[in-house]
């Protein structure tokens, strides 16, 4: 482990004293009632003395690969250590870095001994809490993403010529319509609430521990004006160790759907194979909005192919503009 900052007996802090080499030492160490002392190098903690109620302690964990806090270095940490992937092999290492340099806020995240969490729901509840997400490419590769509005240069263009079934338009899903006026991002997580504290516990320590998470958030009175039933719900799920990060976050998002868009469905040649999730094409057709064109983020895509040449290959995707 990367340290043990601190640790407390029903809230009250506890003082260091010091960090053995190895699991034998610390069980031979005479630890002062009032004290802890610390094995980093196999993640234990040993008390002075036999504790008065609910143990807790400020962590700082895994140090395998230097003490990590960045979403998409952990996300990397995961791959490389728990599963078969190879890394960089197996990677799309310029997605990761991409990803460290669009959002390099730290995050905390605890994992209990008891759970049961596999890789790929571990990966998914992180990214997710920086708005993005992890998964393979066609050709096998993993990679990270943020999802962002369609902006920048597209990769390729479509028209209702390239289309093998017509275009339609669907709303977005039930969660992002109508619109938030205000979306809460939490931090500073506190993993074990508390209530049962001893006497003595200071007044901010105990503000910390009676609640799961702190929350930072941005508003919007004019989605509220364009739209009568704008919505308040609950804060996303989200692992920012700092306030400032996530109100970043809270902006981010607020003004990512604060714009009508819709997801728009179509079935495409093959040629869309060489585009992957993440991507912004182009796409214009005389329906809907998008005489003029409009640049449109992939959000899906499925593949239909006929190898014995008794059909028509076609690439469906859902993009969002």
């Amino acid at each position: 482990m990367q340290a043990i900052d601190t640790v407390y007996d029903r809230g009250v802090a506890l003082t260091g004293a010091g960090d053995v080499a190895n699991y034998a030492a610390l069980a031979a160490a005479s630890v002062t009632a009032g004290q802890f002392k610390t094995c980093l190098a196999a993640g234990l903690f040993k008390l002075g003395f036999s504790a008065s109620g609910t143990v807790t302690a400020d962590v700082k964990g895994d140090a395998t690969d230097g003490y990590l806090v960045r979403t998409a270095d952990i996300v990397r940490w995961a791959l490389r250590h728990r599963t078969v992937l190879s890394d960089a092999d197996d990677l799309d290492v310029a997605s990761f870095d991409q990803v460290n340099t669009d959002q390099p806020a730290p995050i905390d995240y605890f994992l209990g001994p008891d759970e049961n969490l596999t890789v790929a729901a571990f990966i998914q509840a992180i990214m997710a809490g920086i708005g993005g997400w992890g998964g393979h490419r066609l050709d096998g590769i993993f990679e990270v993403q943020i999802f962002a509005a369609p902006t920048g240069e597209p990769v390729a263009s479509f028209t209702r010529d390239d289309m093998i079934v017509d275009i339609s338009r669907e709303p977005l899903p039930d969660a992002y319509r109508p619109p938030r006026w205000r979306w809460r991002v939490p931090y500073q997580r506190c993993w074990t609430v508390q209530t049962d504290l001893a006497e003595g516990v200071t007044a901010a320590h105990k503000a910390f521990v009676a609640e799961p998470y702190r929350l930072a958030e941005a508003t919007s009175s004019t989605i509220q004006l364009d739209h009568p039933f704008a919505q308040d719900r609950d804060p996303v799920q989200a692992y920012f160790s700092e306030a400032s990060d996530a109100a970043a976050e809270a902006a981010r998002l607020i003004n990512l759907f604060k714009t009508t868009r819709a997801i728009y469905r179509m079935s495409l040649p093959r040629r869309a194979l060489r585009r992957e999730m993440g991507n912004v094409i182009r796409v214009t057709h005389p329906r809907f909005d998008l005489r003029s064109g409009r640049p449109m983020r992939i959000v899906e895509w499925g593949v239909k192919l006929q190898f014995n040449g008794a059909g028509v290959d076609t690439v469906e995707i859902a993009a969002y503009g």
